[in-house]
């Protein structure tokens, strides 16, 4: 998540799939994430069966929430998930899920985007937004976990700096981004032979999912999220909407309260 720029800068159908820990059918699916999936923590046990959204590592000051206050974009209802922080840069919010995703090969990634939508009502700066949280085993053995990375897709890297398609961050309105091709950050270092990524802390130098699963033959993905990092006071935005596609799974969640 950016950390003030100047740091950084329900219905289901399909066949059979195969892999460990994977559920039992692909899925083509729009799938309701309302109150009653969202939890605090960690789950106990991540499995790719967990229809549950955690909010795993939102710290004091941030809250994450459904709400109908900002609507949402057309064909997603009328409510959708907001993140929060308070003037504090300790605050910090997050909502992580496993559902279907855990174990897919990054290689298989066909498509990822999502809908924002930030408020000015608590007078955040103008390029505020939720980042995109792809979180990778790069080697693909799920039982280490010192190659575990996040992926982050953030919009202000994406909207006229980015490659096409290309859009200015608006405040007070809905917009779709379609990260399937745009600039990604590491949290981690990425090494695959000499194909090699640094960390980007908020911010170049830059990758993507194809880039990393080309250079990485074995990753697998383990969660999807969206996420409010520490060092952004005042965020007030929105998320729903959050597309995961593979070459066996085509998923749409669609946030808000009941």
């Amino acid at each position: 998540m950016r950390s003030l720029k100047v740091l950084a800068a329900v219905v289901i159908a399909g066949a059979v799939i195969l892999g460990p820990g994977l559920p039992a059918f692909a899925e083509t699916a729009t799938l309701a994430a309302s109150d009653a999936v969202i939890r605090n923590g960690y789950a106990a046990s991540p499995s790719a069966n967990d229809g549950l959204w955690y909010r795993e590592d939102t710290r004091p000051g941030g809250s994450v929430f459904n709400t109908k206050t900002f609507g949402a974009p057309a064909g997603l209802g009328d409510g959708s998930l907001v993140l929060s922080t308070i003037s504090d840069n300790v605050a910090k919010a997050q909502l992580m899920t496993s559902r279907t995703v855990r174990g897919t090969n990054l290689a298989d990634v066909t498509g990822l985007s999502y809908w924002t939508y930030q408020s000015l009502a608590l007078g955040s700066i103008a390029e505020a937004g939720p980042s995109f949280q792809l979180r990778v085993d790069v080697d693909g053995d799920l039982n280490t976990t010192t190659d575990v990375t996040n992926l982050v897709y953030e919009p202000y890297w994406n909207d006229t700096e980015g490659p096409a398609p290309q859009q200015p961050l608006a405040p007070n309105t809905w917009q779709l981004w379609d990260m399937t091709g745009g600039q990604w950050w590491t949290s981690k270092q990425i090494t695959c032979g000499a194909f090699s990524v640094a960390p980007g802390a908020g911010g170049p130098p830059f990758t993507s999912p194809s880039e990393v699963a080309t250079n990485c033959a074995g990753a697998k993905v383990l969660q999807i999220g969206v996420n409010v990092g520490s060092y952004n006071p005042n965020y007030l935005v929105a998320v729903d909407g959050i597309h995961f596609q593979s070459t066996t799974d085509d998923i749409t969640w669609n946030f808000g309260p009941k």
